[in-house]
C-alpha cells in the first residue's frame, strides 16, 4: 500500500524548487544525450575506444542498461546539430496551458530505453565517465511540478515514438 507514498517521495516531494529543477534535469538530459552521440560517433568510427568514455567494470543488474552497446546507435540517423534548446511558451487559456520543451538531436530514446525512464531509479548512464545524470530520477521530474503528465516525444534510429507520462 506504500507504493503511491514511494513514488510521490521519488518523483514529486523530492525536489523543493520543482520548477527549476524541471529545467535543471531536463536540460541535463539533452546534453548527456547530445554527449552520448559525440562518444558514439567517435567510439564507432575508432577515434576512441570504449574504455575512454566508459567504465565497464560493473556487472550487477544495476549496471546492465548502462554498458556501452554498439547495436544501439545508427550514425546514419545522427544530426550534425549538437545544441539543446529550451523554450517556454506562456500560452492563453483557463487551467495548465503553459508550455515547456526541451529540443535536442542527440541519441534519442529508443523503444527499451522508453519503457525503462519512466521507471524510477533505471538509468542508461551509471557506467559513462562524462554524464550529468544517473541516478534514474530526472526523467520523472516534470511530475514534480504538479502536472498531470507530461509528454515524451523522441526519434531513434529513424523511429518516432511519443508517449504520455501520467502522475500515477
Amino acid at each position: 500500500n506504500a507504493t503511491g507514498l514511494m513514488m510521490d517521495i521519488a518523483q514529486v516531494n523530492q525536489y523543493r524548487y520543482p520548477i527549476e529543477s524541471t529545467v535543471r534535469e531536463l536540460n541535463n538530459n539533452a546534453i548527456d544525450s547530445v554527449s552520448e552521440k559525440l562518444r558514439a560517433i567517435d567510439i564507432l568510427s575508432g577515434k576512441a575506444k570504449v574504455s575512454d568514455f566508459f567504465v565497464n567494470e560493473r556487472s550487477e543488474d544495476l549496471y546492465q542498461d548502462s554498458k556501452w552497446d554498439a547495436s544501439y546507435y545508427n550514425t546514419d540517423y545522427f544530426s550534425d546539430n549538437n545544441t539543446v534548446r529550451l523554450t517556454y511558451y506562456d500560452n492563453e487559456g483557463v487551467g495548465r496551458c503553459n508550455t515547456f520543451e526541451v529540443y535536442d538531436e542527440g541519441v534519442g530514446v529508443g523503444m527499451q530505453r522508453l519503457f525503462g525512464i519512466l521507471e524510477v531509479g533505471y538509468s542508461t548512464k551509471r557506467l559513462r565517465k562524462d554524464a550529468l545524470g544517473a541516478w534514474g530520477v530526472g526523467a520523472k521530474v516534470g511530475l514534480s511540478t504538479e502536472a498531470p503528465y507530461y509528454t515524451i516525444t523522441t526519434a531513434h534510429n529513424g523511429i518516432l515514438y511519443k508517449v504520455r507520462v501520467y502522475n500515477r
